[in-house]
C-alpha cells in the first residue's frame, strides 16, 4: 500500500515522466483485482512508451502485459498479442544492452513466444553481467533450459537455486521439482521419488486454495507456449507422488 502511495505522489509531481508511469504500471498490474485494473496497467505502459520512446523499461512493461494478456485486454487472439510482445522486446534489446533486469525480461518474452534458444542468450548475458542478479532471472533461465531438454545446464542451475538462501522459497521448490523431473527422465526413478518427498516437506506460499502443484506450474509461465513440455512436466510430478495439498 505504501509503495502505491509513493508512486501516486511521484505521478502527481511528474505526470509525464515515463519512468514514473512504468513504476505505476508494474504496481497496478501486480495489485490488479480484475479486468479494469489490468487495463489501467496496460494504459500506463502504452503511455510510458509514448512519452519515453527511448526507454527500454517502458517497452518491457508493455511486452510483459502483452505476453500475459490478462482478460484478453490486449487481444482476443494470443498470437497477435505475442507478436506485439515480441516486437516490444526486440525494441528494448536495441535500446538497452547492459541492464540485467531488461535482458532477463527480454528472455522471458522470447521464451514465452516459443523462441527459447534465442531467449537463452539473453538470460546468459544478464547472468554474465550480474551473476547474483534477481532470483527470477535465474529460475526463468532454468525453466527455459529444461523445457527444451538442455538437462545438464538445467541441473546445474536448479541445484544452485535449490541450495542457496538468496532464492525465494517458491523458486527453491520449483528447482527441486526440476531436479526430480530430470532425474526421472534420465532413469533415476528412486532418486526422483526421494526428491519429491523432499519437495512435499517444503512450504510454499499459496493463494486462493492453490495446491503445491499449481504453485509450481504457475512458475513456468515463461515457457507456457510449450504445452507438450508443461503437460509432461506436470504429469511426471503427479506420477512421482507430489502432494495434492
Amino acid at each position: 500500500q505504501r509503495m502505491g502511495e509513493t508512486i501516486a505522489e511521484l505521478q502527481k509531481e511528474e505526470p509525464r515522466n515515463p519512468m514514473v508511469l512504468v513504476l505505476q504500471g508494474w504496481h497496478q498490474y501486480f495489485s490488479a483485482r480484475g479486468e479494469e485494473d489490468a487495463f489501467k496497467a496496460y494504459s500506463y505502459a502504452l503511455k510510458a512508451v509514448e512519452l519515453g520512446p527511448d526507454l527500454a523499461d517502458a517497452y518491457m512493461l508493455t511486452s510483459f502485459i502483452e505476453l500475459n494478456n490478462p482478460f484478453h485486454i490486449v487481444s482476443s487472439d494470443q498470437t497477435k498479442a505475442n507478436k506485439l510482445a515480441e516486437a516490444r522486446a526486440r525494441k528494448a534489446a536495441k535500446l538497452d544492452k547492459t541492464s540485467p533486469h531488461n535482458l532477463g525480461a527480454i528472455g522471458n518474452t522470447l521464451s514465452g513466444v516459443g523462441k527459447v534458444e534465442e531467449a537463452l542468450e539473453f538470460y546468459k548475458r544478464a547472468l554474465d553481467i550480474t551473476p547474483h542478479t534477481e532470483a527470477w532471472i535465474k529460475y526463468n533461465y532454468m525453466n527455459a533450459l529444461v523445457s527444451i531438454g538442455k538437462f545438464d545446464k538445467a541441473k546445474e542451475v536448479a541445484t544452485e537455486i535449490s541450495k542457496v538462501d538468496q532464492f525465494v522459497q517458491d523458486a527453491r521448490v520449483r528447482a527441486v521439482a526440476v531436479l526430480a523431473y530430470i532425474t526421472h527422465k534420465e532413469g533415476g526413478k528412486k532418486e526422483a521419488e526421494e526428491l519429491i518427498e523432499k519437495l512435499n516437506d517444503m512450504p510454499v506460499e499459496t493463494q486462493n486454495n492453490q495446491s503445491k502443484l499449481e504453485v509450481i506450474m504457475w512458475g513456468f509461465w515463461n515457457v507456457k507456449s510449450n504445452k507438450k513440455f508443461t503437460d509432461d512436466f506436470e504429469g511426471t510430478l503427479i506420477k512421482l507422488g507430489i502432494s495434492a495439498s
